[in-house]
């Protein structure tokens, strides 16, 4: 079967899953062709089967009045037996048939234009896609339309071996999708202060790395030796990077935006699941209690990841 995947521009967590679950298709012999930002697709390992092609579809772009029909008519009429897009809805304005993967829409998180608005639910109204959602962190706005599938979690890194007893070091990231203001120089010190007394290593992404100079910070990796050893994580909660830290068993703390709906409900969720949310002036106070209060105890939550194979469940079901 011949399966094309359209990924919008907009942080990395849509690509991270994607690349999980086209590696999943093309194993079990599908024809993969992934459409996507290629710099950032090299973030990630793809089977050498599957096409690649460079496209790009930010949703600033489309709501600055960009309409995306010019770079979707280079995919439109190749003949898919299936078409998925993660996440843009406008994609059903040309293929009414496509499978919208995500658990949220960008119309319902962040502020936006009421045409734009209306444009987005007129079509969801319309044509009443199959929406393929994760089933710890989607909204109830997703979990009661008609045609949704509820799935697991994705990630690398769900086998991963984990020993709580040895993992000490702290993840500090707001990714592509967040704002550097997130975190404050103060938290960043304090952080510092911390790994000289116990002597962790403090994991920055890059652009908070090369700003904040220190023995004690190495650059944020990404990968699962870097994940083995993170006890707390203070994230902006995408569910690609929390889906991540989920399967290796971290502490999540969660930084946002507050007027990002996605965010406030993820973090929510997060919170249900036995981690923080919080002010960003009370993580002192969280991150001293989790190293030295002898009487802290974390019980991760058993959730299911095979989120690649519950998808193939359902297509087959589809096709």
């Amino acid at each position: 079967m011949k399966i094309g995947i359209l990924v919008i521009d907009n942080g990395l967590g849509h690509l991270r899953r994607q690349s999980v679950l086209a590696n999943h298709l093309s194993v079990n012999g599908h024809e993969v062709s992934i459409y996507c930002n290629i710099d950032n697709a090299k973030k990630f390992y793809f089977k050498d089967k599957i096409q690649m092609h460079n496209l790009s579809i930010k949703l600033d772009d489309i709501l600055e009045g960009y309409e995306p029909k010019g770079k979707l008519n280079l995919i439109l009429y190749k003949n898919y037996d299936l078409f998925i897009s993660d996440n843009l809805v406008d994609v059903l304005e040309f293929n009414p048939n496509c499978i919208i993967f995500g658990s949220f829409f960008w119309h319902r998180s962040i502020k936006v234009s009421l045409e734009y608005y209306q444009k987005c639910e007129y079509l969801l109204n319309k044509y009443e896609p199959i929406i393929i959602a994760n089933k710890y962190f989607a909204p109830d706005y997703i979990k009661n339309n008609k045609n949704v599938q509820l799935i697991g979690l994705f990630s690398d890194f769900n086998n991963t071996k984990k020993d709580f007893t040895l993992k000490k070091d702290i993840l500090i990231s707001t990714g592509l999708g967040g704002k550097s203001n997130l975190i404050s120089s103060d938290l960043l010190d304090f952080c510092e202060i911390l790994s000289n007394r116990i002597g962790n290593t403090i994991w920055l992404e890059p652009r908070f790395f090369y700003k904040f100079k220190s023995k004690s910070f190495k650059m944020a990796t990404y990968d699962k030796k870097m994940y083995q050893k993170i006890r707390v994580a203070i994230v902006r909660p995408g569910l690609g990077t929390v889906s991540d830290l989920l399967a290796c068993e971290c502490i999540i703390i969660p930084v946002y935006e507050n007027k990002n709906k996605e965010m406030k409900h993820n973090a929510k969720i997060l919170k249900s699941l036995g981690h923080f949310n919080c002010k960003v002036s009370k993580i002192h106070e969280i991150l001293e209690t989790i190293f030295f209060n002898d009487n802290f105890i974390f019980k991760p939550y058993k959730l299911k990841f095979k989120g690649e194979q519950d998808t193939l469940y359902n297509l087959k079901k589809i096709m």
